[in-house]
Protein backbone atom coordinates (compact mmCIF):
# COMPACT_ATOMS: atom_id res chain seq x y z
CA UNK A 1 0.00 0.00 0.00
CA UNK A 2 1.34 3.59 -0.75
CA UNK A 3 0.86 6.99 0.65
CA UNK A 4 -1.98 8.03 -2.41
CA UNK A 5 -4.24 4.49 -1.11
CA UNK A 6 -4.14 6.17 2.39
CA UNK A 7 -8.34 6.55 3.43
CA UNK A 8 -7.55 9.78 4.24
CA UNK A 9 -6.07 12.10 1.85
CA UNK A 10 -2.72 13.70 2.71
CA UNK A 11 -2.77 17.90 3.04
CA UNK A 12 -0.07 19.62 1.03
CA UNK A 13 0.29 23.41 1.83
CA UNK A 14 2.66 25.10 -1.36
CA UNK A 15 3.93 28.17 -0.55
CA UNK A 16 5.61 30.29 -3.12
CA UNK A 17 5.19 33.91 -3.94
CA UNK A 18 5.22 33.11 -7.68
CA UNK A 19 2.08 32.07 -9.30
CA UNK A 20 3.66 30.18 -11.74
CA UNK A 21 5.42 27.87 -9.17
CA UNK A 22 2.31 27.33 -7.11
CA UNK A 23 0.30 26.26 -10.22
CA UNK A 24 2.78 23.85 -11.35
CA UNK A 25 2.88 22.52 -8.33
CA UNK A 26 -0.55 22.17 -7.47
CA UNK A 27 -1.38 20.68 -10.91
CA UNK A 28 1.75 17.69 -10.69
CA UNK A 29 0.20 17.03 -6.77
CA UNK A 30 -3.52 17.47 -7.07
CA UNK A 31 -4.09 14.44 -8.78
CA UNK A 32 -3.58 12.59 -5.46
CA UNK A 33 -3.38 14.95 -2.45
CA UNK A 34 -5.06 17.78 -1.63
CA UNK A 35 -3.16 20.74 -2.24
CA UNK A 36 -3.38 24.43 -0.65
CA UNK A 37 -1.61 27.03 -1.66
CA UNK A 38 -0.22 30.17 0.34
CA UNK A 39 1.70 33.16 -1.37
CA UNK A 40 3.71 33.81 1.32
CA UNK A 41 4.94 33.37 4.96
CA UNK A 42 2.42 34.62 6.86
CA UNK A 43 -0.21 33.58 4.95
CA UNK A 44 1.09 29.62 5.31
CA UNK A 45 1.44 30.56 8.95
CA UNK A 46 -2.23 31.35 9.04
CA UNK A 47 -3.50 28.33 7.36
CA UNK A 48 -1.02 26.42 9.27
CA UNK A 49 -2.80 27.32 12.27
CA UNK A 50 -6.10 26.46 11.36
CA UNK A 51 -6.02 23.52 9.23
CA UNK A 52 -3.63 20.66 9.76
CA UNK A 53 -1.05 19.72 6.94
CA UNK A 54 1.10 16.70 6.45
CA UNK A 55 3.61 18.21 4.04
CA UNK A 56 4.98 21.65 3.04
CA UNK A 57 6.49 22.75 -0.25
CA UNK A 58 8.08 25.93 1.28
CA UNK A 59 9.87 28.31 -0.63
CA UNK A 60 13.46 30.02 0.49
CA UNK A 61 13.34 33.91 -1.08
CA UNK A 62 9.79 35.12 -0.88
CA UNK A 63 8.98 38.89 0.36
CA UNK A 64 8.38 39.80 3.68
CA UNK A 65 9.35 36.50 5.40
CA UNK A 66 11.66 34.27 3.75
CA UNK A 67 10.96 30.82 3.99
CA UNK A 68 13.95 30.30 6.26
CA UNK A 69 11.98 32.37 8.88
CA UNK A 70 8.93 30.98 7.88
CA UNK A 71 10.48 27.58 8.51
CA UNK A 72 11.68 28.37 12.23
CA UNK A 73 7.71 29.97 12.67
CA UNK A 74 6.24 26.66 11.61
CA UNK A 75 8.47 24.37 13.83
CA UNK A 76 7.56 26.11 17.08
CA UNK A 77 3.64 25.77 15.21
CA UNK A 78 4.73 21.91 14.84
CA UNK A 79 7.71 20.79 15.54
CA UNK A 80 6.76 17.24 13.60
CA UNK A 81 4.77 18.91 10.56
CA UNK A 82 7.77 17.96 7.16
CA UNK A 83 8.80 20.63 5.01
CA UNK A 84 10.56 20.58 2.03
CA UNK A 85 12.58 23.74 1.16
CA UNK A 86 12.22 24.55 -2.79
CA UNK A 87 14.99 27.31 -4.18
CA UNK A 88 15.92 28.59 -7.43
CA UNK A 89 19.52 28.38 -6.96
CA UNK A 90 21.43 25.38 -5.10
CA UNK A 91 22.53 26.87 -2.28
CA UNK A 92 24.77 25.09 0.61
CA UNK A 93 24.28 27.14 3.34
CA UNK A 94 20.62 27.38 2.59
CA UNK A 95 20.12 23.79 2.31
CA UNK A 96 22.23 23.65 5.70
CA UNK A 97 20.14 26.21 7.42
CA UNK A 98 17.15 24.84 6.89
CA UNK A 99 18.17 21.01 7.35
CA UNK A 100 19.29 22.47 10.55
CA UNK A 101 15.60 24.03 11.30
CA UNK A 102 14.06 20.75 10.25
CA UNK A 103 13.21 20.76 7.05
CA UNK A 104 12.95 17.45 5.31
CA UNK A 105 14.46 17.71 2.29
CA UNK A 106 15.59 20.86 -0.32
CA UNK A 107 15.03 20.72 -4.17
CA UNK A 108 15.99 23.42 -6.86
CA UNK A 109 13.93 24.71 -9.90
CA UNK A 110 13.03 24.18 -12.08
CA UNK A 111 11.99 20.87 -10.86
CA UNK A 112 11.38 17.25 -12.94
CA UNK A 113 7.80 16.50 -11.64
CA UNK A 114 8.92 12.90 -10.93
CA UNK A 115 11.00 14.35 -8.95
CA UNK A 116 7.95 16.09 -6.91
CA UNK A 117 5.80 13.07 -6.35
CA UNK A 118 9.01 11.30 -5.51
CA UNK A 119 10.01 13.40 -2.94
CA UNK A 120 6.17 12.96 -1.56
CA UNK A 121 6.14 9.27 -1.81
CA UNK A 122 9.39 8.76 0.00
CA UNK A 123 9.77 8.16 3.02
CA UNK A 124 12.85 10.04 4.75
CA UNK A 125 14.79 9.91 7.92
CA UNK A 126 16.45 13.64 7.20
CA UNK A 127 19.60 12.31 7.50
CA UNK A 128 20.32 8.35 7.82
CA UNK A 129 18.74 5.38 5.61
CA UNK A 130 18.21 2.68 8.66
CA UNK A 131 15.73 5.27 10.29
CA UNK A 132 12.92 5.96 7.74
CA UNK A 133 9.55 8.14 8.09
CA UNK A 134 6.15 6.78 6.65
CA UNK A 135 2.70 8.19 6.72
CA UNK A 136 0.72 6.54 9.27
CA UNK A 137 -2.26 9.17 9.02
CA UNK A 138 -1.91 12.97 10.10
CA UNK A 139 1.75 12.72 10.43
CA UNK A 140 4.88 10.83 9.68
CA UNK A 141 6.57 9.28 12.33
CA UNK A 142 9.95 7.77 12.60
CA UNK A 143 10.44 3.85 11.98
CA UNK A 144 13.19 1.33 11.56
CA UNK A 145 14.15 -0.13 8.76
CA UNK A 146 17.47 -2.43 7.68
CA UNK A 147 18.91 -1.13 4.89
CA UNK A 148 17.98 -3.99 2.83
CA UNK A 149 14.19 -3.46 3.32
CA UNK A 150 12.18 -2.14 -0.03
CA UNK A 151 12.42 1.93 0.40
CA UNK A 152 8.80 1.94 -0.11
CA UNK A 153 6.50 3.46 1.92
CA UNK A 154 5.01 0.93 4.70
CA UNK A 155 1.86 1.88 5.46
Amino acid sequence: MDIKDNPKPVQILVVDDDEAIRDALKEILEDDYDVICAEDGPEALSKIRVQGFDLIFLDIVMPEMDGIETLRQIKQIDPNLDVIMVSAVDRAQEATDSLKLGACDYITKPFDHEIILNRVEKPWSGNDWPEKSVFTGPRWRPVHLNRKSSPALLI
